[in-house]
């Protein structure tokens, strides 16, 4: 898992890998919500694969959101000039992500506090796996697409403003 000390000294170096490291991680929790989604729908539900969903969700909404809230915050602004399409094809994935995030979150909580209805653990199933889809394409997207397009576009100057923004953001 990264640390923070870990991705401090990397955004020193290059704040882009410091991203490509988050996503990283974020690619080990979208196997582990793969996993526990796929297990209830094949084996039924068990408290341990949805606590794992749970889990999942609880650090989305921590880390994936503040991940989401830093690239729109300091990225997207330093590309619009040139690549105003891709800023907003990304912004319309996070809002896609997010939307479907809450969905889940509202599911779950449903199931946690025993509001079950007749669909909701298949929708628990279903909104998780469509949670790991969009998130592995969008990561896949950021880390071929949009994070070289910034390295190609950012002069040395632009570079080194986003390593700062990025480090004082840790």
């Amino acid at each position: 898992m990264t640390t923070q000390s870990n991705l401090k000294k990397t955004a020193k170096r290059d704040p882009i890998e410091m991203l490509i490291r988050e996503h990283e991680e974020g690619m080990r929790h979208l196997a582990v919500l793969e996993r526990a989604a796929e297990s209830i729908r094949t084996e039924g539900f068990s408290a341990k694969a949805f606590e794992e969903i749970a889990e999942t969700i609880r650090w989305m909404n921590t880390e994936v959101r503040h991940h989401t809230q830093v690239e729109e915050r300091f990225l997207f602004p330093m590309i619009e000039r040139q690549m105003r399409s891709l800023a907003e094809q990304v912004r319309g994935e996070h809002r896609d992500l997010w939307d479907c995030f809450s969905e889940l979150l509202n599911t779950i909580r449903d199931v946690e506090e025993g509001r079950l209805h007749g669909s909701s653990i298949l929708d628990v199933v279903r909104t998780a796996q469509n949670i790991v889809v969009l998130l592995r394409n969008h990561i896949r997207r950021e880390n071929t697409v949009l994070y070289p397009a910034i390295r190609q576009l950012l002069s040395a100057e632009e570079f080194q403003k986003l390593r700062e923004d990025l480090q004082r953001e840790l």
